[in-house]
């Protein structure tokens, strides 16, 4: 007896493909979009968002080879870098003189889980009509950041200026998948409208940061296109820059010529990083930095900042952690690399300005970056019409 052919309605998988569409609009379109109004917005977004996709992944379970993809990357240098970084971070709790709140932590913690087990709960295939959405939220957030910028000028309130640098932050982050995206779909043109638009944004902000970020991100991107072994070369230059950064306070100490209030500054930190060799090696402990606002203004400070609070140890780890994912971009995101590596260039410049004084917006927008690349990376396949499995018999045939 001929099977019956499976129903074309079913309620699970139906409801887990509106589930996730939902999860993805709500990553793509509302998390930028509510940067620009609220603080907490993109947190609640993210929690949305990620546990959307979640449930869809429960419903139709299509996260069948969690197993596969979590070993894969189990075993990358990458992940197991941060896995060490990590626990010297925890285990650095022991002698750390001012540990974090509790409720900062529990927020890390719960935002990193989220995006563990929303990265296991994207489907092994995106569909396009789930990916678009990402080119509408960063266009949308352009234009409203323009907006922004137009009436910011009669307006410089403190919380006004902050909400518009939570917006632009966002805004760069995001531009470099959805850019990845279009080159991706060979929709060139769209992807040059979104990075003006973007560079447009970034350069009416209240600081540099924004755009200086973005342009050397979109030089990253130019030099992975022309070659991709510069790949590897942009993630040992920004690993060395992390590893190196106490020699550059330490040069920036003998220099005769900066301003007073900088050299003061520079001078500081050079006490505290190269006066105590101990403390250099293990860390003064998570944010024991707290404990010492006289070292928090100079330029580029979060970088001598991982020394001084995780010290050796955690640092070459974190170090590791951005040169090995540099290496591996083309063999985990194909075509998306030279986008993936703009975006770490932009975060990397981002964090080193300072970004997100600790909130958990930055985090949330991290790992949404992060998905969102896997996410476009999933959607790269073609469908293509198999040979045809009669030609050796056909050429029988013809002899």
């Amino acid at each position: 007896m001929t099977p019956e052919p499976p129903s074309a309605y079913d309620p699970a998988r139906d409801s887990a493909a509106m589930l996730r569409r939902l999860g993805v609009l709500t990553l793509m379109v509302v998390l930028p979009l509510s940067a620009a109004a609220y603080r907490i917005g993109p947190v609640v977004a993210y929690i949305v968002g990620t546990v959307l996709l979640v449930i869809a992944a429960g419903l139709d379970g299509s996260p069948r080879a969690v197993r596969e993809t979590s070993s894969r990357f189990a075993r990358a240098v990458p992940s197991v870098a941060a896995g060490v970084a990590i626990g010297w971070a925890v285990l650095s709790f022991a002698w750390t003189p001012a540990p974090p709140p509790l409720r900062q932590g529990a927020g890390l913690v719960l935002v990193f889980a989220l995006g563990l087990a929303a990265l296991a709960a994207l489907p092994a295939r995106m569909r396009s009509a789930n990916l678009y959405p990402i080119t509408v939220g960063t266009g949308a957030l352009a234009l409203v950041s323009i907006g922004l910028a137009a009436g910011f000028w009669g307006d410089e309130a403190e919380e006004r200026v902050r909400q518009f640098e939570r917006a632009l932050a966002i805004l760069v982050l995001f531009s470099w998948p959805a850019i990845a995206w279009l080159r991706s779909r060979r929709r060139d043109l769209e992807a040059l409208v979104l990075a003006l638009g973007t560079a447009v944004a970034a350069a009416l902000g209240p600081s540099p940061a924004p755009i200086v970020a973005f342009a050397i991100g979109a030089l990253a991107h130019l030099l992975a296109q022309l070659s991709p072994k510069s790949l590897r070369a942009i993630g040992l230059l920004l690993a060395a820059v992390i590893v190196l950064s106490p020699a550059f306070v330490a040069v920036a100490a003998m220099t005769r010529a900066l301003p007073v209030d900088l050299a003061a500054q520079v001078a500081a930190w050079h006490g505290v990083l190269l006066g105590d060799p101990a403390r250099l090696l293990t860390g003064h402990g998570v944010n024991s930095l707290s404990l010492r606002p006289d070292l928090a203004g100079m330029p580029g400070a979060p970088l001598p900042a991982l020394w001084y609070e995780l010290g050796v140890v955690g640092v070459v780890a974190i170090a590791v952690v951005i040169a090995g994912t540099a290496s591996r971009l083309s063999v985990w995101l194909g075509p998306l690399a030279p986008g993936a590596i703009a975006a770490i260039v932009t975060v990397f410049v981002l964090t080193a300005d300072g970004i997100g004084g600790g909130a958990l917006w930055w985090p949330a927008a991290l790992v949404t970056g992060a998905l969102l690349f896997v996410a476009a990376a999933r959607g790269q396949f073609r469908t293509r019409r198999p040979r045809a499995a009669a030609e050796p018999a056909m050429e029988k045939v013809s002899r």
